[in-house]
C-alpha cells in the first residue's frame, strides 16, 4: 500500500471526495436464518464477513464522510439482525419468497436480482415489484428452468412493461439462468412451441421484432 502523508493538508471538501471513491459496489446475497418449525428468525448476508463496512473502519473522519451512505436495513423475523447497505451501489440479491417483506426498504432499493422458482410465482408478486419506486435494475435468475416455462418468462417480461407503464420502461429488465446467460428471443426453444404459442408469445413484441421471430421459428 502506497502511504501518502500529505492527506491531511488536503482541503476538508476533497479529502470527503477522495473517502466516497474508497466505497465499492458489492452483490449482498440476503439469506434467511429459520428456527427448527420454520419461523424466520433474522437476515444475514454471508458475503460480509464484517459487520460494519470496511471504509467506516479507517478512521472517525471516514465514518463522519460515508456514514450517511449506509443504512441499518432488512431488520424482520423473530430475532431481527441488521444489515449494512448502501443502496446507491449496492446490489440485493434475494429469493422471491421475501421481496414481499422488505417493506422498509422498498424505497430505498435500487439494484435487485430476484432468485425466482417460476413466472407465475413471480407474477403474484407483481404489486410488490411496482413499489419499489427507487428500482432501476432488476435481474431475474430463473432456477432450474423448464422447458415448458421458456415462453412464460417472456410473457411476465412483457406483461410487466405494459402493467406498470412508464415506471416500469424506466427499469432496466434482465432475465438469466443459472448459468448466467440471458434468456432472450434468439436462444428460445422455437421448435419445441406450438404455433398457437409462439403467437401469443410474438403479440407481446412489436411488430418488428415478432415478425422475425415468427418467419424464424417456422418449421
Amino acid at each position: 500500500m502506497v502511504a501518502f502523508p500529505q492527506f491531511t493538508r488536503l482541503p476538508p471538501e476533497l479529502r470527503r471526495q477522495v473517502w466516497r471513491f474508497t466505497v465499492q459496489p458489492r452483490e449482498l446475497v440476503l439469506n434467511s436464518c429459520l428456527a427448527e418449525n420454520g419461523e424466520l428468525q433474522y437476515f444475514a448476508s454471508d458475503d460480509i464477513p464484517e459487520l460494519v463496512p470496511a471504509p467506516l473502519h479507517a478512521c472517525s473522519e471516514s465514518r463522519a464522510a460515508l456514514q450517511s451512505l449506509y443504512h441499518k436495513a432488512f431488520r424482520y423475523g423473530a430475532r431481527p439482525r441488521f444489515i449494512w447497505v448502501n443502496f446507491e451501489a449496492d446490489t440485493i440479491r434475494t429469493s422471491d419468497v421475501y421481496v414481499r417483506l422488505f417493506v422498509a426498504e422498498y424505497r430505498y432499493i435500487r439494484h435487485l436480482v430476484v432468485e425466482a422458482r417460476n413466472s407465475e410465482v413471480l407474477r403474484r408478486d407483481y404489486a410488490t415489484l411496482a413499489r419499489l419506486r427507487a428500482l432501476q435494475c432488476l435481474t431475474i435468475q430463473v432456477q432450474s428452468i423448464i422447458q415448458h416455462d421458456w415462453f412464460g418468462w417472456f410473457a411476465l417480461l412483457e406483461e410487466f412493461r405494459c402493467r406498470f407503464g412508464t415506471w416500469a420502461e424506466s427499469v432496466e429488465v434482465t432475465i438469466i439462468d443459472d448459468s448466467g446467460e440471458e434468456l432472450a428471443s434468439r436462444n428460445l426453444p422455437r421448435h419445441r412451441l406450438e404455433a398457437g404459442e409462439r403467437m401469443a408469445i410474438a403479440a407481446m413484441y412489436s411488430p418488428s421484432v415478432h415478425s422475425d421471430w415468427l418467419e424464424a421459428s417456422d418449421p
